[in-house]
């Protein structure tokens, strides 16, 4: 294998294969979501920032971009960031979705697997939770992630009957 190139993330020359790896790397797309009441409860932004960040490195994926609702509600998709990221996934700019937790995704099961079947499975994007552990492409996987996507309904109802 001869060299092919110089890269400026390791600082020496590369070989073919050392560059074949590189592009290889799945590019991950970020989705970051707070609501005012939830601010209080450990999911801040740049905390779940941080996290995701630490979970790609471990895996070695690339981090495509970071899209951010802060102040949103969970009950719809109506969001800038999410509008955003939806657009991204049509025009295939990534390999997968990382959410810290399902919950902020979405707390509408409608809106979860619209999100899951319609636009990142079409488009052949992954999907993953660095808090939960769900394979969307298995039935048993469907169903937890339905689970949970009900829980997280069933606590934006509470939440909002708290108020």
């Amino acid at each position: 294998m001869g060299i092919t190139a110089y890269s400026l993330r390791v600082g020496r020359q590369i070989t073919h294969q050392e560059r074949k790896i590189q592009v290889n790397k799945t590019k991950v797309a970020l989705y970051v979501r707070v609501s005012t009441a939830e601010q209080a409860d450990n999911y801040s932004i740049p905390e779940q920032i941080e996290r995701m960040k630490n979970y790609c490195k471990s895996k070695d994926w690339e981090v495509y971009k970071v899209y951010t609702d802060a102040g949103f509600t969970g009950s719809n998709i109506e969001r800038p960031g999410m509008q955003s990221l939806i657009e991204d996934a049509d025009h295939h700019s990534f390999d997968m979705v990382l959410v810290y937790k399902l919950d902020r995704l979405s707390r509408d099961l409608r809106d979860t697997l619209y999100l899951i079947d319609d636009v990142f499975a079409k488009n052949n994007i992954q999907f993953s939770s660095i808090t939960e552990v769900f394979d969307t492409s298995t039935e048993i996987g469907r169903l937890v992630l339905k689970f949970l996507s009900s829980f997280a309904e069933m606590e934006r109802s509470r939440i909002s009957e708290r108020m």
